[in-house]
This record gives structure tokens, sequence and C-alpha cells, in this order.
């Protein structure tokens, strides 16, 4: 009966009835609490919820991923994921981050992981550049060492955002350009070593 259920709900996912969906997920994991679908039928009705623009249907998908979050299962860190999506959905960027750093210090599994890099570099990407401290040389021809770390830090997210962002939505790595971990930590991380090649500007 469980798996007849879930088809049904996933059915009504398909066809983008959402409150039908996350309705028939719902009430699979409530009739089913030691099934082994339980955790999938609570991720799948976050995910019916989020795909709703109300607040307090972004707040119930909270909820429930939280209970996936307990379960400490397969969808664990997936969970994780969709938490910091929603906290960033309701201007909340600091708790957003605060997951997704959760799921990079974890156990989670390389995809998950890329996906908490790529939401880390799109909080960094939404947040105001504050002027830095040093001004440009009067002369014109030449920008202050703090400048230039500056703008090999913003040409190196730029590059990122282009590259790895697309892959996120397609969900598809392409052979020309597989972005490392490493290569993320790397421009997602200023207290860290740089090697990025800085251009001098001239006017």
């Amino acid at each position: 009966m469980a798996e007849i259920r879930l088809k049904l709900a996933e059915s009504h996912f398909r066809r983008q009835d959402f409150a039908s969906a996350q309705t028939e997920f719902e009430t699979l994991a409530q009739e089913n609490p030691k099934s082994a679908l339980t955790e999938q039928a609570l991720f799948l009705a976050a995910q019916s919820a989020m795909a709703s623009m109300a607040s307090q249907s972004l707040d119930h998908a909270l909820e429930l991923l939280t209970q996936v979050v307990a379960m400490n299962g397969e969808f664990r860190w997936a969970a994780r994921n969709e938490q910091a999506a929603i906290e960033r959905r309701l201007g909340k960027s600091q708790d957003a981050q605060a997951l997704y750093d959760e799921v990079l210090k974890g156990d989670a599994r390389a995809a998950e992981k890329r996906e908490a890099l790529c939401g880390k570099a799109d909080i960094f990407l939404s947040k105001p550049m504050p002027m830095p401290p040093t001004s440009i040389a009067q002369s014109g021809s030449m920008i202050s060492l703090p400048m230039k770390r500056r703008i090999s830090r913003i040409g190196a997210i730029r590059l990122c955002s282009r590259k790895v962002f697309a892959w996120r939505r397609n969900r598809i790595a392409t052979v020309r350009w597989r972005p490392s971990i490493a290569f993320l930590n790397l421009i997602l991380h200023p207290t860290g070593r740089r090697n990025f090649l800085v251009l001098q500007s001239r006017i």
C-alpha cells in the first residue's frame, strides 16, 4: 500500500500538482512511520511545499526537513541543503551559510558538498561589495595591493558563477570543465592561499 501511495504522490508531483503530492507524501509518512519509504516521503513532501511561494509553506517545509535530518538517513545532507535554500528565500543568509558549512564539514557525498559550495558562492555574490580601505593611486596607472587582491578574487568568483552554477542547474558536469572541491574552496575562503593571476589595469 505504501508503494502505491508513493507512486500516486510522484505522479501528482510530475504533473506539478504540488498540493496533492504533498498531501499524499505526508499521509504515507504518517501511516507508515517505520517504513523504509518514510524518509523519502518526508523529503519529497518538503520539496512539494517548497514549490509554493507562500511563507507558511516554506515554514512547513523546514519542519518536514528537520524530521528528515533527525532520521539520520540517506537524505540527511540533501535535507540540509534544501533547508539552506529555504533560509535564503526567507532572507536569512547567515542561517543558510551555517547550514551549508554543516554539510561541508560532515560526511556528505561529493554531489551534496558541491551543492553546498555553490550555495555559499550564491550568498557571497549576492552581498554588496564595500569600498576597500585604500584608494587608487593618484597617477591612475597603479592599483594598490589590497585592491588587486580584491579584483583577483572577484574575477575568480565570476568564473565560478559562469561555470559551476551552469553545472548545478543542469545537474550534469561537462567534460570540458569539471570544478574540483579544492578549487571551489580556494576561491570561497579568502583567508586561504590564493595564486590567481592579477592583471594590472591601465587607464
